[in-house]
C-alpha cells in the first residue's frame, strides 16, 4: 500500500514499542491526558519540519535529532489513537475531522517531503489544521480555563519552532518575499503568544519555566533582524537549538498545567 494512502491506525499503530526511546517516557506517561499528547503533536510536527529543513545546513544535527523528533510525535499520536472514549464524545463530523488531521500528521511525520519548498508549504498547511485538535480537546477538559491555557502554550511552542523553520527555509531561498513576510508574522505571533501566557494564572513552577523561555527568547531575538530572519548565517545553529529549547520549556509548562 503506498505510503501516502496508509491509514492512521497502520502508520502509527504499527510502531514497535521498542522504537520509542527513553526520552519519550513523558508522552507515554500522559495516556490520561489526550490534550497534552495533542500539544506534543502540534509542536512536534513543526519541529520535524524544521529539522527536515536543517538537513542541508546542519546535516549532523538533523541526522541525530530528526529520527528522535519523529518518534516522539509518533508516540504522542499513539496516545491519541488509544482514546476510544475521547472520540466517542465527539460528533460524527468532528470525529471525521479529528481522524483526517491525525492521519495527515502521521503521513507527514513518517515521510517528510524531500524538497525544501514542499516541506515548508505542506507543514504550513498541516499546522493550520492541527490547531483544530488542541482547541477541540481543550474544550473537553474538566477545567476549561486550564484547557485553554494548555492550548495557548502548545501554540506558543509551535510558533517558536516556526520562527526557526522559516529561517532555514529562507536560508535556502533568500529571495522569497513570502518567507520574509512569514518571518515577520511568526515573530509577532510568538511574541503575542508569550505575552498572553504571562497573563495566565501560573503556578510557581510554571512561572519559572516561563521566565526561562522569556530569557531564551531575549537572547535569541538578538541574532534576528527586525524582519525575523537571522542577521548572520553563521548563527543558524543558535536558531536551531534555541527554538527547540524554548518549545521544550513551554511543553513543560503545559504538562504542569494539566497536573496542577
Amino acid at each position: 500500500m503506498p505510503q501516502s494512502r496508509r491509514s492512521f491506525v497502520v502508520s502509527v499503530g504499527a510502531l514497535p514499542a521498542l522504537m520509542v526511546p527513553p526520552r519519550l517516557a513523558l508522552a507515554q506517561s500522559e495516556a490520561v491526558s489526550p490534550l497534552f499528547a495533542a500539544s506534543l503533536v502540534l509542536m512536534g510536527v513543526e519541529r520535524v519540519a524544521k529539522l527536515q529543513l536543517e538537513r542541508r545546513l546542519l546535516p549532523e544535527r538533523s541526522a541525530i535529532e530528526g529520527p528522535k523528533a519523529r518518534q516522539r510525535v509518533q508516540a504522542a499520536l499513539l496516545q491519541l489513537q488509544d482514546q476510544p472514549k475521547l472520540l466517542a464524545g465527539l460528533s460524527a463530523r468532528r470525529k471525521a475531522q479529528f481522524q483526517a488531521v491525525a492521519d495527515e500528521a502521521a503521513r507527514f511525520v513518517d515521510a517528510p517531503p524531500e524538497l525544501a519548498s514542499r516541506v515548508f508549504s505542506d507543514s504550513e498547511a498541516l499546522m493550520a489544521r492541527l490547531g483544530f485538535i488542541t482547541t477541540t480537546l481543550s474544550g473537553l477538559v474538566a477545567d476549561p480555563m486550564r484547557g485553554a491555557q494548555v492550548d495557548l502554550l502548545a501554540r506558543a511552542g509551535a510558533s517558536a519552532l516556526r520562527v526557526g523553520k522559516i529561517n532555514f527555509a529562507a536560508a535556502q531561498a533568500p529571495k522569497e518575499l513570502g518567507l520574509q513576510v512569514s518571518a515577520r508574522q511568526a515573530l509577532i505571533e510568538f511574541s503575542s503568544a508569550l505575552e498572553a501566557v504571562g497573563q495566565q494564572d501560573l503556578s510557581k513552577a510554571q512561572q519559572q519555566d516561563l521566565q526561562l523561555a522569556q530569557n531564551q527568547w531575549l537572547l535569541f531575538r538578538a541574532v534576528l533582524n527586525e524582519g525575523g530572519l537571522v542577521k548572520d548565517a553563521s548563527r543558524l545553529t543558535e536558531v536551531a537549538t534555541t527554538t527547540d529549547r524554548i518549545a521544550e520549556s513551554l511543553s513543560l509548562m503545559a504538562q504542569k498545567a494539566l497536573r496542577s
